[in-house]
């Protein structure tokens, strides 16, 4: 089988890897992404040793793409990797290695410490001429102190560290060789890992103090506090409410939050509740979540309140105590306490969090309409998924790609592939169930699939019926190789891959 193979320059100037005679030694596909990577192998008539660094700089980090003779793109990526024999050397460019971007996490300590507050970062440093050149590759550095002077340290001794630019190395070759090149490429799904996923909003906190609290259930002027908060950024879905508490004897009923909406500075009307039993506290200083069940949408810019009581009757010997800031730290709202008939004004604010709850196919949306996404794909299908939310606020912990796919694995019937025109698409699994590639044990009998597999991403996804016995088992194709002189392989997933 004959490939063609089309370099792109990063200026757009001709190639001269274009002019070469080039052999396609492997390539290989697999879901989700698409292409994955290929391995192509040639010469160039005329090659000047000169002309090396030129060529490298020319084509490392840029689009490879591969053809069929009828014409039809069958894979397409960047290289990754360019490797050239000459005589007694081998000469080797990469950035496999590189990272141009950097910021360093450490962990949060003392009364700020949270359980969805538990990392604070230093500031980006970065190399504004390789960023230029290859756009961003990031990397998020942690360090086990809560010190923000040995984090900022920490970046600069492992920015100094990094390769900021391709590498570039020699070895001595055990035999003389003839001038000639290997490319190693990757797909465009594997350039996804060059972005670290972050989300900043989807959280509203205040953890400041930490040293005074408040008394809940005791007495009956002292049987609901109300902290008032505003919501500053848009497409906020609260799901979930975090306070420290803690108990005073033994109480017996569940602690509430409820949200209400503002009426007039109190609150007004109720929009969700929640309970949190008491059987669940030990009596020391914990932080408790309260999980309301429908995510409650909140409106730009508006201000609603969060009340917390006790869903008994008052007991002055077992009571619950809320941690509060007695310094006013939290400028968005205010807290209340209500005496048995009005809400009167209380020099403190409560220590909370407020985390909000979003569908995947909004976040994933938002994610790839991200600039520097843009760099890599030229579109995005909208995710065609049954609902699924999860988490919007989101930390300096995985790459876009690694993000995509643990979306995608939390539903089992979608993939995703990046087609020919670098758009990446959302696809149902199986793909073309009324369509099944058939495999036969039958040596003599002819194996249609062969040139179809020579598509790559049209058979992704796909079902496969055996004639053997386990073709009871629907299964689908989950990767594909082409090796030359040895033609394809491919693995399959079941049908349920739960």
């Amino acid at each position: 089988m004959r490939f063609q193979v089309r370099f792109h320059t990063h200026n757009g100037t001709p190639s001269l890897a274009n002019e070469g005679d080039w052999q396609v030694i492997s390539m290989d596909w697999s879901l989700p992404g698409g292409a994955h990577e290929a391995n192509i192998r040639g010469k160039i008539p005329g090659f000047d040793s000169s002309q090396l660094q030129g060529f490298f700089d020319a084509h490392i980090g840029n689009a490879l793409e591969i053809f069929a003779e009828d014409g039809r793109m069958v894979w397409q990526g960047w290289v990754e990797k360019i490797i050239c024999h000459s005589t007694w050397q081998k000469m080797t460019c990469s950035i496999a290695e590189m990272v141009n971007r950097m910021i360093v996490r450490y962990p949060v300590s003392g009364s700020r410490a949270a359980p969805f507050e538990r990392w604070a970062t230093t500031g980006w440093l970065e190399n504004p001429v390789s960023i230029d050149r290859f756009g961003p590759k990031e990397k998020c550095f942690s360090i086990a102190q809560s010190d923000s002077y040995l984090a900022q340290q920490a970046l600069i001794i492992n920015f100094r560290a990094l390769n900021t630019l391709p590498s570039f190395k020699i070895d001595v070759q055990q035999e003389e060789t003839e001038t000639c090149f290997e490319f190693v490429a990757r797909g465009w799904w594997q350039r996804l890992d060059w972005i670290l996923d972050v989300e900043a909003g989807g959280k509203i906190s205040h953890l400041a103090g930490g040293k005074s609290k408040y008394e809940i259930g005791n007495t009956v002027s002292y049987s609901k506090v109300a902290q008032s908060f505003q919501v500053t950024q848009p497409e906020f879905k609260l799901a979930h409410v975090w306070l420290r508490v803690s108990v005073v004897g033994d109480p017996q009923d569940n602690l509430q939050v409820a949200i209400h909406c503002d009426a007039n500075g109190i609150p007004g009307s109720l929009l969700g509740r929640a309970d949190f039993p008491s059987s669940t506290l030990d009596g020391g200083w914990a932080w408790v979540r309260w999980d309301l069940t429908t995510a409650i949408p909140l409106s730009l810019n508006s201000t609603f309140w969060l009340i917390i009581q006790r869903s008994g009757a008052v007991n002055a010997n077992a009571y619950y105590t809320i941690e509060s800031d007695d310094g006013l730290g939290y400028a968005g709202g205010q807290l209340k306490r209500w005496d048995g008939s009005n809400w009167q004004l209380l020099n403190q604010d409560l220590r909370f969090g407020l985390i909000a709850r979003e569908e995947v196919a909004i976040l994933a949306e938002e994610m790839l309409q991200r600039p520097e996404i843009g760099e890599i794909l030229r579109g995005f299908v909208n995710w065609q998924s049954a609902e699924q939310v999860v988490y919007r606020w989101r930390d300096y912990e995985t790459t876009c790609r690694q993000r995509l796919e643990d979306w995608l694995n939390g539903t089992k019937q979608f993939s995703a592939l990046i087609d020919e025109q670098r758009i990446l698409e959302i696809i149902p699994l199986p793909r073309s169930p009324q369509n099944p590639i058939r495999i036969s044990t039958n040596i003599a009998s002819f194996n249609k699939s062969e040139r179809l597999l020579a598509c790559g991403n049209q058979n992704l996804g796909r079902f496969v019926l055996f004639d053997f016995p386990h073709a009871a088992i629907p299964r689908m194709v989950q990767y594909i190789r082409w090796q030359v002189g040895r033609g394809f392989s491919w693995r399959f997933f079941q049908e349920d891959r739960d």
